[in-house]
């Protein structure tokens, strides 16, 4: 375990220690602070993924805890990419105002000085710290949501309220997760979907590069739902998928109103082009308002102009913002 060693930047009492893995205690001392973070602040200051990482160690994930006189005072997680490391942090409400963010910015450039961090919300403090490193904006996440009766009737794209078959469309064919693998089985289907996923998303450094133990992970997480997971495909046989929708019926405290999400949107790109991307996106909406959900939201790029003027056609608007600091946006 190291301390800080700046006197005039960090806290005298302020521990810092690096681990490769977290024990039981100290994962729930994260989920604790998160959760602290997110009431106060009105949004969770780590991401899905950095969340499951918590609890299964995985290769290029580090985990650091900020100790203040004993207590964990903040945490952060830094994650191997191709062009560094990936790094996200919360100080918990409590011990804010003392330098901790900081001392952990600090620790983690001096081991990873080509990390750069999310700052969910963009919230002043995080732009705050990332100038006092010269750091500055390299991408933008934007969140976009839909509410009901705000927002046009998605039977006007094709979806079909009473079912997921596409309307008046003979070239393509729509089916639940259920229904595909009951025609052509589980392991073709979802080998089908890594390879449109992989393809669609050959760009994105965290949707892309995926393996089939990956997909199967992410579809191992409690809220998955294969009955809320939409294909398009050729009609007929061999199986070829065009495309896929995944929504998330988001998991909310006891007494919020539900909360659904464009979770991920693909289509193969040599199937760009038909509309297929707005069909399935239309086809979800229909799926999650049928269970009662009156707000949708979803994360999108925010220089994919062609996806913001197509979800904005669907009644989404941009609510909030997620940046990602690094060097090369000084």
């Amino acid at each position: 375990m190291a301390s800080s060693t700046d006197p005039d930047r960090h806290p005298q009492d302020l521990e810092i220690t690096e681990v490769n893995s977290l024990d039981p205690s100290r994962v729930g001392e994260v989920r604790r602070i998160a959760a602290e973070a997110e009431a106060s602040d009105g949004v969770a200051p780590l991401g899905e993924q950095p969340m499951l990482a918590l609890e299964r160690p995985a290769p290029g994930v580090a985990h650091v805890l900020a100790l203040y006189d004993g207590g964990l005072a903040g945490y952060a997680q830094a994650a191997d990419s191709d062009d560094g490391q990936v790094v996200e942090f919360v100080v918990a409400p409590g011990f804010r105002g003392r330098g901790i963010a900081t001392a952990l910015v600090d620790w983690m450039l001096r081991r990873h000085p080509r990390m750069t961090f999310w700052a969910h919300g963009d919230r002043p403090e995080a732009a705050a710290i990332a100038a006092s490193h010269s750091m500055g904006k390299v991408r933008e996440l934007l969140v976009m949501t839909r509410k009901r009766g705000e927002a046009p009737d998605v039977s006007a794209f094709g979806a079909n309220p009473g079912g997921v078959a596409p309307e008046g469309r003979e070239d393509v064919e729509v089916l639940d997760l259920n229904g595909a693998y009951s025609r052509y089985g589980a392991d073709a289907v979802d080998s089908a979907v890594l390879r449109v996923n992989n393809a669609a998303f050959d760009w994105h450094p965290e949707q892309g590069g995926w393996s089939l133990e990956t997909l199967r992970e992410r579809m191992g997480v409690d809220w998955f739902d294969p009955a809320g997971f939409f294909v398009a495909l050729e009609p007929g046989e061999p199986l070829r998928l065009l495309g896929f929708h995944w929504t998330k019926n988001v998991p909310v405290a006891a007494g919020e109103p539900p909360l659904g999400e464009v979770y991920v949107v693909g289509v193969d790109p040599s199937a760009q082009g038909r509309g297929l991307g707005q069909l399935l996106t239309a086809v979800g909406i229909a799926y999650l308002e049928g269970l009662g959900i009156d707000e949708i939201e979803l994360y999108v790029e925010g220089d994919n102009a062609s996806a913001l003027r197509a979800y904005e056609k669907l009644g989404f608007h941009t609510t909030k913002s997620d940046v990602m600091y690094g060097t090369d946006g000084a």
